[in-house]
């Protein structure tokens, strides 16, 4: 039928979703577009080789032809662009490639073309779990590879008849595409991984038939040996996890950092990353973890290391024997700041001024010092990295397990690697240090952690400062600005709750002929923080929620943020909770997993309430300013995003000033005033010095931490 198919050519010219005509007036329009445009025998040819063979007036399998099309071939007129809105507003027809048809409305776009997909991944997750015999490995990989198999087609059928034309749509359809890629490569390693097991197996159990039964019966009772049960999704692990050799496939690694803590620099092909041992949430106590850095110091038991295990160990007592607790020690420290390097070494010299012993350690210390050409190389340089190693392991247990709610026995490192993931899956991985999994072999000593790539930039806080000595100002950029808040709404749903200027880092240049340092673009890095057993509601209810825990992003219903890039907004209503099982089965529990998710429901739902709610405004005014800011708009609006949030920033500070001026003149009027009671005049003075301090700490507390996203200049005006 002629009508269908120019019909059916210009829906593909206006990437929509192709559905059936449905009445005469639609066929009459389609005539006389016909007769208008004249098309000749070469080109309906094109366009009976696109369509599907069928009895029925049907569309062709949707993909983008448009490459395709003759140049010569006039565009689609508006008579066709009010059949989009139609279809958009009403119930329609839609074909998938083996001709069943399938009905849906696309106000409310359906997720039924995601339902294989989902299955799939929730029985692959089911299956992962279960545990296997290495000696009869059979058993259940037939049934996993073949659920690979069948998820991959499932993409494969949903990227072949899926063409949408929302935003969402879209960021589903992209998030299937690269699950795809994912699922691909992974099933291959998979098969090659259980053919290994298979063959170790096997070569294990000819070598047991050699030794004979009562002598493998002596060696398991000499050795204390126990068979560990494992779950398939060990071996999933396994493939996810990059070995590195050193000296092999053009890897070189080395020993970096200054203390006992050891962190080994990996490099190749110009590029360098950094390794880590997994590590367990440490102790909370300050004295225990001094202690675990002199028993590694006495290990490796050469000379020097012996001598600073002892400097650390008269330190410790030392501070012992002036704190009632450790904890009163730390709180001490987090009172006074001590800052730079060489900042903890001078406090606790300061503080225990009086302990001759002390003195002596740091008078010999000293001496030793003056001999070093290079700072970094001196007992000083390392007694200070050890405290300060000693007091972030202590403070990282509280808030690990109080404030992030991570079990006590689990993995930190890990959660480096799920925040990689989860920022790769929602299309942001550019601003986040990729993590992952990795076993590093050095001298035939294997050593299980994770890798992660060295990012570029420095803090903002030291920019600014360096900037301030060249006289000049710094700034966000659009982008910067951009990822900053980004990254606010992704630390919600990863339940990070300690993001602060020093864990992301900014890249920065100089604008020419200003006298302006623009920070361009921002990467988050330290991300173990986070994938605790903390529910959405708890992040709102506990305001720690968000960059440096600001204002909540929700709250009565409603989303607090300056501006959402629309695109990454797409991203995160497009996750699934099958989704995301498969992505971190590996790295994170169950409980983990299921708090994730209950995270990244809250978010969707309060994107959108913001969105019904901003549609029901553009009905009152359509030129009223959305949130949601769209990428192909260009830099211009997040500029203007970030000039309305800093000008609501800056009146708010203006606004906190009054507040504390009416206050205090309210406590010089009644300090004044001769006619009160002195009762009355204590008893109110004493209630408004409070309301005063509050005030003076919410505004300190404020723009400390709007300082995270604002220029330093627009807060100092």
């Amino acid at each position: 039928m002629d009508t269908q198919k120019l019909y059916s050519w210009t829906r593909q010219q206006q990437n929509m979703d192709i559905g059936v005509i449905v009445d005469e007036m639609e066929k009459k329009q389609a005539q006389d577009m016909l007769d208008k445009q004249q098309m000749n025998a070469p080109e309906m040819e094109f366009l009976d080789k696109t369509l599907q063979k069928s009895d029925e007036p049907v569309a062709p399998v949707i993909m983008d032809r448009r490459a395709n099309v003759p140049a010569h071939m006039p565009p689609t007129i508006d008579i066709f662009s009010q059949k989009q809105s139609l279809v958009r507003m009403a119930n329609y027809t839609f074909y998938s490639k083996d001709g069943t048809a399938h009905k849906g409305s696309r106000n409310k776009p359906s997720k039924k073309y995601m339902k294989p997909i989902l299955d799939n991944l929730k029985r692959i997750d089911e299956l992962l779990n279960m545990q296997y015999d290495p000696k009869n490995i059979d058993k259940d990989k037939d049934e996993i590879e073949k659920m690979f198999r069948k998820t991959i087609l499932a993409c494969e059928d949903y990227v072949a008849n899926r063409n949408p034309w929302t935003s969402e749509g879209k960021a589903r359809l992209q998030m299937v595409k690269d699950f795809q890629a994912q699922l691909q490569h992974e099933s291959i390693m998979f098969t090659n991984t259980v053919q290994q097991l298979e063959k170790k197996a096997l070569e294990e159990n000819n070598a047991e038939n050699e030794i004979g039964e009562n002598e493998i019966k002596q060696n398991s009772e000499k050795h204390g040996s126990k068979e560990q049960k494992q779950t398939w999704l060990s071996i999933l692990a396994k493939v996810r996890t990059e070995e590195i050799k050193d000296g092999e496939n053009g890897y070189k690694v080395t020993i970096g950092g200054a203390g006992t803590s050891k962190i080994y620099i990996v490099e190749k092909d110009g590029k360098k990353r950094y390794f880590k041992e997994n590590e367990k949430i440490p102790n909370g106590n300050y004295y225990t973890n001094l202690d675990l850095s002199v028993n590694e110091l006495n290990k490796v038991g050469d000379d020097t290391s012996k001598r600073r295990a002892d400097y650390l160990t008269v330190i410790k007592q030392a501070i012992k024997s002036h704190y009632a607790t450790d904890e009163d020690f730390r709180i001490d420290v987090a009172k006074n700041k001590p800052q730079g390097m060489g900042g903890l070494v001078a406090f606790i010299r300061a503080k225990l001024a009086g302990d001759k012993k002390l003195t002596e350690i740091f008078r010999v210390i000293d001496i030793e010092f003056t001999k070093h050409q290079k700072y970094e190389e001196s007992d000083m340089y390392f007694i200070d990295n050890e405290l300060r190693e000693a007091l972030k392991r202590s403070t990282c247990c509280g808030i690990a397990t109080k404030h992030a709610l991570i079990d006590p026995k689990s993995e930190i490192s890990k959660r480096n690697v799920a925040t990689s993931r989860m920022a790769e899956l929602l299309g942001i991985g550019d601003m986040v240090a990729k993590s992952v999994m990795a076993d590093v072999i050095i001298n035939g000593k294997k050593m299980s952690g994770i890798a992660m790539e060295e990012a570029k930039g420095q803090s903002t806080g030291l920019a600014h400062d360096k900037a301030a000595k060249k006289q000049k100002r710094t700034n966000y950029s659009p982008n910067a600005f951009r990822q900053l808040l980004n990254l606010q709404i992704f630390d919600i749903i990863c339940g990070q709750v300690d993001r602060n200027g020093a864990n992301y880092l900014a890249e920065e240049e100089e604008i020419e002929k200003t006298d302006i340092i623009e920070f361009t673009k921002i990467k988050a890095i330290d991300n173990d923080m986070a994938f605790g057993n903390l529910k959405y509601n708890d992040l709102l209810d506990r305001g720690d929620d968000g960059l440096n825990r600001m204002r909540n992003i929700e709250s009565m219903g409603e989303l607090h943020v300056p501006a959402m890039d629309k695109k990454f907004a797409d991203s995160i209503l497009a996750l699934d909770a099958e989704k995301i099982n498969y992505a971190l089965c590996d790295v994170l529990s169950i409980e983990e997993r299921e708090a994730l998710i209950d995270r990244v429901k809250g978010v969707q739902k309060a994107i959108r309430r913001r969105q019904d709610y901003e549609k029901k405004l553009r009905r009152k005014d359509p030129k009223a300013v959305s949130m949601f800011v769209e990428d192909v708009e260009g830099q211009e609006n997040w500029k203007k995003a970030y000039e309305r949030f800093a000008k609501k920033v800056v009146d708010m500070k203006e606004q906190d000033k009054k507040n504390v001026e009416n206050i205090q003149a309210q406590i010089r009027e009644i300090e004044e005033n001769t006619g009160y009671k002195d009762d009355f005049k204590r008893s109110k003075i004493k209630n408004l010095t409070k309301h005063l301090k509050n005030a003076q700490e919410r505004t300190y507390n404020f723009l400390n931490q709007k300082t995270y996203f604002l220029s330093y200049n627009v807060l100092d005006k």
